[in-house]
């Protein structure tokens, strides 16, 4: 998430990515189809470091002792359930560092619970 929020300050910086996303999702609708459109037209560097962090969490679960891995898996569950959530809030009106803690608390809490279940069934 933080190589996807890296990536979104820097299509900010490079043409005002972000701005025109969020404009550009409201006025459309909050529609799973505007966001995934315009996400990757206005968006593309934030795409690529969501990608990229998702790759370095699998690359470090291959790299770890399989009793171990089961936490890579969880980080993955919980980024995968949390990122359509914080996409749709961040287009929404709330604001914006309320959105990313509301993403980070929401994935580390399907983490948290996907970590827990990998340790009960084995």
């Amino acid at each position: 998430m933080g190589l996807a929020a890296l990536g979104a300050c820097l299509d900010e910086q490079r043409a005002l990515g972000f701005t025109i996303w969020r404009g550009a999702c409201r006025a459309a609708g909050l529609s799973p189809r505007s966001l995934l459109t315009f996400t990757i037209e206005l968006l593309p560097l934030a795409v690529i470091g969501a990608l990229s962090g998702g790759l370095l969490v699998l690359a470090g679960g291959f790299a770890l002792p399989r009793r171990q891995a089961h936490g890579a898996l969880a980080a993955h569950v919980g980024c995968v359930a949390a990122m359509p959530l914080g996409v749709a809030w961040c287009a929404s009106a709330l604001p914006l560092g309320a959105t990313l803690v509301m993403e980070i608390t929401t994935a580390v809490a399907i983490t948290i619970g996907a970590a827990r279940l990998l340790r009960a069934h084995p």
